[in-house]
């Protein structure tokens, strides 16, 4: 689904801004139709993986863009 929707235009991918140091594969999507973040992390050996929402206030100083 994530490939369909990169693929359509409504999902891109974007550099990690501040990655979780216990994370080497983490990826950042942006929903280009409304803007919401979210981090995508493959499941390994000892971790189930995850898809979580990226709160862009906690990751960035005041007038920080993702381009």
């Amino acid at each position: 689904m994530l490939a369909q929707a990169i693929e359509r235009g409504y999902v891109e991918k974007i550099p990690v801004m501040k990655p979780q140091h216990w994370v080497s594969d983490e990826e950042w999507y942006r929903d280009k139709r409304i803007g919401k973040i979210y981090s995508s992390v493959p499941p390994e050996e000892k971790y189930r993986g995850q898809w979580i929402r990226v709160d862009p206030g906690d990751q960035w100083n005041p007038g920080e863009t993702v381009h």
